[in-house]
């Protein structure tokens, strides 16, 4: 009998331990996407049910908007931001940025994203955009965290970007950057997925509109 009681509470600590453990792991991961192999990120994506990688990480994506004043096509730097290059094209590849305004404010030209709830990450490399300890120091407070796996570019004028809400996914904004002196304020603060590289000149146009959009793999 003390036999059985042993091994049956045996049981429910190894089964706590495995719990906590795993526990601890999901957790990390969800935090940081590349924290496991790739063998394991599909399981990990599957439990927070995002999507794994479709794309080609090591080639750029074209990306273009039909807007109701001409198309806007822009660039995406895949090997710069795996995860949220994939994102984009699955919302491309299902329409979901299909009649949604392009609403200028503050210099920043902003797709409206609150039927684009996905769970995606910040992919920033503090080191390779050489911001000063100052901001660095700040980025850390503000709880942003350094990804080694990419390399970041600074944000320049018709810069495409998202800027995550890691509380709430629903506020997920991407945006491109029409006045140039407000791209040194998102280093660091926002993810840069690529640059406009045609219709720059309709950017600034008033009740833009995307009405359909597609990618493909440049």
């Amino acid at each position: 009998m003390l036999k059985e009681n042993k091994g049956y509470i045996f049981s429910l600590v190894a089964i706590f331990i495995l719990f906590l453990i795993t526990f601890v792991l999901l957790t990390q991961s969800r935090q940081n996407p590349y924290f496991f192999s790739k063998a394991l990120v599909p399981f990990t994506d599957y439990i927070y049910n995002k999507k794994t990688i479709v794309i080609n990480i090591s080639k750029n994506y074209l990306l273009t908007l039909n807007t109701n004043k001409g198309p806007v096509i822009i660039e995406l730097y895949s090997p710069n931001a795996p995860y949220n290059v994939n994102n984009v094209y699955k919302l491309a590849t299902s329409n979901s940025f299909d009649s949604k305004p392009l609403i200028l404010e503050n210099g920043l030209l902003n797709l409206n994203s609150k039927l684009l709830k996905e769970n995606v990450f910040d992919e920033m490399n503090q080191s390779s955009l050489k911001l000063s300890p100052i901001v660095i120091s700040a980025l850390t407070k503000a709880g942003y965290v350094s990804d080694s796996n990419v390399k970041s570019i600074l944000f320049e004028q018709y810069s495409f970007g998202v800027k995550i809400d890691s509380k709430d996914s629903s506020k997920n904004k991407f945006f491109i950057i029409v006045d140039a002196s407000k791209a040194k304020e998102l280093d660091g603060y926002a993810t840069n997925i690529g640059v406009v590289i045609s219709g720059k000149e309709i950017l600034s146009s008033s009740n833009l509109t995307v009405l359909s959009s597609s990618i493909n793999e440049k």
